[in-house]
């Protein structure tokens, strides 16, 4: 066990690399975080359906790193080689289930911060005694937008 979680940390090095390299998108840090969500989803789905070819694209990966390091000018952006080194690796039936997944995982991050900035919100509201409407929830307290002079 001990083995393996060294790998895996070694792989979470590695990907970290590929993060902290400056390039990716127009949106700063977001490609890479990206890349590492997809690797990460890609390695997990693998291990289930193919861990032959998980061992090639772990090995893939490392390769990726050890030529950044060396300084290899083709692997300096780790965030723009890796996906195309593991989806050579893997090819395209697991590579479109790896994206699938991913925006699974994505939509299902982005419904649950919704949910979590909507309960924020009503509790706030409730906390200063108004409802869904803006209106004071004590019906003996008059907001001034409701009084009528």
């Amino acid at each position: 066990a001990a083995a393996a979680t060294t790998a895996a940390d070694r792989n979470d090095e590695i990907m970290e690399n590929a993060g902290a390299d400056g390039g990716g998108g127009a949106v700063g840090g977001t490609h890479q975080l990206n890349v590492f969500v997809l690797v990460r989803l890609l390695f997990h789905y693998l291990e289930k359906v193919d861990p032959q070819l998980l061992l090639e694209a772990k090995k893939a990966l490392k390769d990726c790193d050890r030529r950044k390091h060396e300084g290899d000018p083709g692997y300096q952006q780790l965030s723009e080689v890796i996906p195309r080194r593991l989806r050579r690796i893997v090819g395209d039936k697991h590579w479109g289930r790896a994206l699938a997944i991913q925006r699974n995982y994505l939509l299902q991050k982005k419904r649950k911060k919704k949910q979590r900035d909507e309960m924020i919100h009503h509790r706030r509201n409730i906390s200063r005694g108004r409802d869904k409407k803006g209106m004071s929830a004590n019906p003996n307290v008059v907001s001034m937008e409701s009084s009528v002079d």
